[in-house]
């Protein structure tokens, strides 16, 4: 499956990188980070959210969208959606 970034610039196969989420106190945004495995760029910002909550749910639909690409192999990507809170 490949993940998408919210501007839709970016893509990046799941299987291959880490996801993590972060509080950015500069900016007041929770960011969502993929970290590629073995590429020379260490994190990419993917996503931001002004709240957590979003932000944790966006991230548990990636993880059930992952889940469900395994058996469903029409299922090929998950794109980070829009802030609605922004």
């Amino acid at each position: 499956m490949r993940i998408i970034s919210q501007d839709g610039t970016m893509d990046y196969p799941y299987e291959q990188c880490g996801v993590s989420l972060y509080e950015d106190d500069l900016v007041s945004r929770h960011c969502i980070y993929v970290h590629p495995i073995g590429g020379k760029v260490t994190e990419i910002i993917f996503a931001s959210y002004k709240s957590r909550e979003t932000a944790e749910d966006v991230l548990r639909r990636m993880r059930l969208r992952a889940i469900e690409s395994e058996y469903k192999h029409h299922l090929k990507s998950f794109r980070f959606p829009e802030d609605q809170g922004a």
